[in-house]
């Protein structure tokens, strides 16, 4: 009697059920997780940067879809922003950008994780979040300050873009800053006051110092502009930085917003990935994806 052989392959799709992908879901829930990916990098042409993060979020969305699934999980919808670079301005863009945001914050997330190109996607998000008319305090992961005063808007004026269009209504702390990434121009003041930390302040500092004091009524974002990450760990960028913050402290930063958001929406964003300058064991979007899974732990509100 022959015998037969193993079907390998069924085995390997019954795991399906058991990654982050069968928690997806086709529409919105009420107090649910959501992504939101905004595939597009104009604004860092715009800066003059490397084209390429417009695939970023994709990669990193392949890479949670992947990791697996706990029972405490609750469903996970992802929008995805479509554009025609041909036919659209950039400001025009962004407004999209922002109305598809603000429909969906309308569910009341329990957590938002917005996937962006350039770094100019957070002004769309911060456009949608002061809606609410709530003071914003956004903890800023990068090299830069993404605050030059160009009169242009690019995935470098996102924080003076909205400041100079909502003053008052934001309060900025920057994590990883390096003068060599930053002219002179860009440390001018905003209408509120800007919180610098250097990339030396930044890792040996304890977490719980450098986020902003919080209130029950604040909206907290952080935003991870990948470039702020050492390039031992992140080289998938358009500006590699040879001293950013390390891994263990981009963890720890994640983690302790994580701690603090239990009882609030979570709003993360992550921008900037170049999957095009990535290598073959796509460590970087591995990483990314590391940062965003403890935040598909968090229970719903």
């Amino acid at each position: 009697m022959a015998s037969q052989t193993p079907d390998y392959s069924a085995q390997l799709k019954g795991r399906r059920a058991d990654k982050v992908s069968s928690l997806l879901t086709k529409t919105p829930q009420q107090n649910g997780h959501m992504v939101f990916l905004a595939n597009d990098d104009e604004g860092v042409r715009l800066n003059g940067g490397r084209r390429g993060s417009e695939f970023g979020p994709q990669a990193i969305f392949n890479q949670i879809k992947n990791l697996s699934k706990r029972s405490v999980m609750p469903p996970l919808y992802a929008h995805t922003l479509h554009s025609s670079p041909a036919m659209e301005s950039f400001s025009s863009k962004q407004a999209k950008e922002q109305r598809d945001i603000e429909s969906l914050l309308e569910q009341g997330p329990s957590v938002f994780i917005h996937l962006g190109g350039g770094h100019d996607h957070i002004y769309p998000l911060l456009k949608a979040l002061a809606k609410n008319e709530r003071r914003i305090k956004v903890v800023n992961i990068d090299a830069h300050l993404d605050t030059r005063t160009d009169p242009l808007p690019h995935s470098g004026t996102p924080f003076r873009q909205f400041d100079r269009e909502h003053p008052g209504m934001m309060e900025l702390t920057q994590l990883g800053i390096h003068p060599y990434a930053n002219t002179d121009s860009t440390f001018t003041e905003l209408s509120t006051p800007m919180r610098i930390f250097n990339w030396q302040k930044t890792e040996s500092m304890d977490v719980v110092d450098l986020f902003p004091q919080i209130n029950d009524h604040d909206q907290i974002v952080l935003s991870l502009d990948c470039d702020g990450l050492d390039s031992s760990v992140m080289e998938a960028v358009s500006a590699v930085n040879h001293l950013g913050i390390s891994k263990e402290k981009a963890f720890a930063l994640f983690n302790h917003y994580w701690n603090i958001s239990q009882n609030r929406p979570s709003y993360l964003g992550l921008y900037e990935y170049n999957p095009l300058y990535d290598n073959l064991s796509n460590k970087g979007a591995r990483l990314l994806a590391g940062l965003i899974y403890p935040f598909l732990l968090k229970e719903t509100r």
